[in-house]
């Protein structure tokens, strides 16, 4: 059986369990919202960032309706159509419905749609580049999933036998000139909104996404920007922001050349792949590489306690478990991207026996 054919009966199998899945997660979180345990996490270092904290919010809001000024007080940093949302689901409040059940239901409902549709890209171009430009509308990063959204798409509307090496390496360039301006399209729009929003003026860029790239605020959280420039020189700061800023942008072409024909690997940061499940068993070293994560997962929150409330331990505490959270993570994805490869090669090889 063809290589791709193989993968796209696979991938059709699985979309029931990855149904499922979603539902499970969306379960919960409305689990955790019913029992109180969602007020637990709203001020842990390990979940809030500036880009997605509930009360962060809800001051941008209060300044919104105050002074029409949500980025005034340096705390707000949310693009302006979160809070165009957040207003609006304001208006529900006079049916006697809590604005906080309204907010949380629409993000719930807004992150099923995304999962169901980053799971279903290789049939859809459209829904596919539209999710994509939202959320790069949301945070800039996800921008780098460009490239395995086209191979994707390339792959399924490609020969249902394996593609030769110029056929596989080059995208169509008609497709890639429609999807870059849908892409723009979408997420120009998206920006001209928020001009609208804001009153007609660009002014929410400089406190968004330039915010984000200059990284002014060093609120504790499991990444590792805050502490290392916490520690950096003034005067090295603009070298080494842009250093980290491009470092994840300087895989896309090396994978892509490498993971041509079988850009599943592409997502795996992505829990609904399919591959993930598929592959998982695999992968080398699969206890160590859990029993890392599940320790510096348990011992993240133990720091950050000893360290902000008796004060018997200091940052240092903190930042070294989630140095050991990101080393275990990246391993983990490594050993999946080598599993996979293994695994393709053998499929490669049974192929050309039978």
């Amino acid at each position: 059986m063809p290589h791709t054919l193989m993968i796209s009966k696979f991938a059709i199998m699985t979309s029931g369990k990855v149904a499922a899945t979603v539902a499970a997660g969306a379960a919960l979180r409305v689990g955790l919202f019913v029992t109180g345990l969602d007020a637990f996490t709203q001020d842990r270092l390990e979940y809030v960032t500036p880009l997605n904290s509930y009360q962060r919010l809800q001051e941008g809001h209060f300044l919104y309706k105050a002074c029409n000024a949500p980025y005034a007080g340096d705390s707000f940093h949310q693009p302006p159509l979160v809070l165009a949302l957040y207003n609006l689901l304001e208006s529900f409040t006079a049916f006697n419905t809590s604005l906080r059940v309204c907010w949380i239901g629409c993000t719930i409902a807004v992150d099923v749609l995304i999962a169901l549709g980053f799971a279903s890209l290789c049939r859809f171009l459209v829904p596919a580049i539209l999710l994509l430009s939202i959320a790069t509308y949301l945070s800039v990063y996800p921008v780098v999933l460009s490239v395995p959204v086209l191979l994707l798409v390339h792959h399924a509307r490609s020969s249902m036998s394996r593609p030769s090496i110029s056929t596989s390496m080059y995208l169509p360039l008609p497709r890639v000139a429609f999807s870059l301006v849908l892409f723009a399209s979408c997420l120009g729009g998206l920006t001209g909104l928020s001009y609208v929003f804001m009153g007609r003026s660009w002014s929410f860029v400089e406190s968004t996404y330039v915010w984000l790239h200059r990284y002014p605020d060093l609120t504790p959280n499991i990444g590792i920007f805050w502490y290392f420039f916490m520690e950096l020189f003034d005067r090295f700061q603009p070298y080494f922001l842009f250093l980290l800023h491009v470092h994840p942008y300087v895989y896309i072409a090396p994978l892509y050349i490498r993971l041509r024909y079988d850009n599943g690997p592409l997502f795996i940061a992505h829990p609904l792949d399919h591959r993930v499940a598929r592959d998982r068993w695999c992968m080398n070293n699969k206890f160590v590489l859990a029993t890392g994560l599940v320790v510096a997962s348990v011992l993240m929150p133990v720091m950050g306690f000893l360290w902000l409330y008796p004060g018997s331990g200091n940052a240092n505490f903190f930042y070294n478990q989630t140095i050991v959270f990101q080393f275990f993570y990246l391993r983990v994805v490594g050993q999946f991207l080598a599993a996979t490869m293994r695994r393709d090669k053998q499929l490669d090889e049974y192929v050309k026996l039978h």
